[in-house]
């Protein structure tokens, strides 16, 4: 067998397994959304993905991990919005206000993708951290925070955010209790004030308090 024979071979080796894996997550992100986590099967998400159970775990060793692989694509879509926020030529607090918007916003039309993370937020433990996705999970995860910390360090450079407080300890603060209020009450209608446009009150209220203590009135 020639090197180039070889070589085409193996991407084409590649290529098929990428394609089957993500054929069996696109089959369990719908078997989850429309049965839950709890009541989902490996069976049923076989057969949607038409492929013999034991084939599945070939690629995943257990619900847990499929639920971590959804999240995981979850969490690079939202990055990936978030960072072309980042991007925007605005201040700092302009575009802070814009990432916590654009974060509900997307939740609010799939709200599903919430309850996924919440789901594997109560499983991960039963997924092997070893696993090159854990890492890769994780790794989104860390580039959302530090989006948040870089937008929050270009307000206190630009002056449109105090530095009272280190742009680390307010973005986790900030993400931390936007995050907590989704778990806490269901996605609400929409409604639209000056300088918070599109948050709903308890997200506008939160907002506000951190931005009391933290950031400049007005």
């Amino acid at each position: 067998m020639s090197i180039e024979k070889g070589i085409s071979m193996k991407k084409h080796s590649v290529r098929e397994k990428k394609k089957k894996i993500n054929a069996i997550i696109s089959a369990a992100e719908k078997i989850f959304f429309e049965k839950g986590f709890h009541r989902a099967t490996i069976e049923e998400i076989a057969a949607l993905a038409g492929m013999a159970k034991g084939t599945i775990y070939n690629y995943f060793s257990s619900k847990s991990e499929l639920c971590l692989a959804i999240c995981h694509t979850i969490m690079r879509r939202l990055k990936n919005r978030f960072l072309r926020i980042s991007e925007s030529k605005q201040t700092g607090l302009v575009c802070l206000l814009e990432l916590i918007d654009d974060n509900y916003r997307y939740f609010k039309r799939y709200p599903k993708h919430f309850q996924v993370i919440q789901t594997f937020a109560m499983h991960r433990n039963e997924c092997d951290s070893s696993r090159e996705m854990f890492r890769e999970m994780q790794n989104e995860i860390d580039a959302i925070n530090s989006i948040f910390v870089q937008v929050i360090k270009e307000g206190q450079k630009d002056g449109s955010i105090s530095k009272r407080y280190g742009a680390e300890i307010l973005a986790a603060t900030l993400w931390g209790n936007v995050t907590g209020i989704l778990i806490r009450q269901p996605i609400v209608t929409l409604k639209k004030e000056k300088n918070f446009a599109f948050l709903p009150d308890d997200i506008q209220a939160t907002v506000r308090l951190l931005f009391s203590t933290a950031l400049p009135a007005g």
